[in-house]
């Protein structure tokens, strides 16, 4: 089965250069930018090779980062779901799937949940900053600003992004 993942790993991804190759000779479509026409594409590739091959848990993983970036959280929900269900339903599944469920959590606004979910993840991945900002935002958007304070302030303002030191700053004023 791995080696069957991998081919369709290496598959996907000469799809993927495809795709990239034709965006980047093309303008911008109705207000869509080209890394949104690129997911689109992307997100058709997938659907025709997860009906053949639902197995590939690299290919939900995949489908729902794509589904994200057009907006698409109910699609990557349900194919991140998908992708837990080949792990064979563990208790804590493995760290990217646990990142992207986190990350629809945000974009449905479920800001607790998310929050939660980060700080979780925050401990295996401390480089992460996708994360660290995710987290940030999920925790300005319930009121707690102790815990933005005890994230950020550990870290040099060098490595902050500017997101982060607003925030930083936001909070140090305490808040609205």
């Amino acid at each position: 089965m791995k080696i069957f993942s991998k081919a369709l790993s290496i598959y996907f991804a000469f799809c993927k250069r495809i795709v990239l190759t034709s965006v980047e000779n093309t303008s911008q479509v109705e207000g869509q930018t080209r890394q949104e026409l690129s997911a689109r594409a992307l997100i058709l590739s997938l659907r025709s090779i997860l009906r053949r091959f639902p197995f590939w848990k690299e290919g939900h993983l995949e489908f729902a980062t794509q589904s994200l970036i057009v907006r698409d959280v109910e699609a990557a929900y349900a194919s991140v779901q998908g992708a837990i269900q080949l792990e064979g339903n563990p208790p804590k599944p493995s760290a990217p799937i646990r990142k992207l469920l986190a990350i629809c959590y945000v974009r449905s606004g479920d800001s607790i949940q998310s929050a939660a979910l980060l700080e979780d993840l925050l401990v295996e991945l401390p480089n992460d900053k996708e994360l660290r900002s995710e987290l940030v935002a999920c925790c300005l958007a319930i009121g707690e600003y102790a815990r933005v304070r005890s994230i950020l302030e550990p870290i040099p303002s060098s490595s902050l992004s500017a997101e982060e030191q607003a925030a930083l700053v936001f909070v140090r004023k305490g808040g609205p």
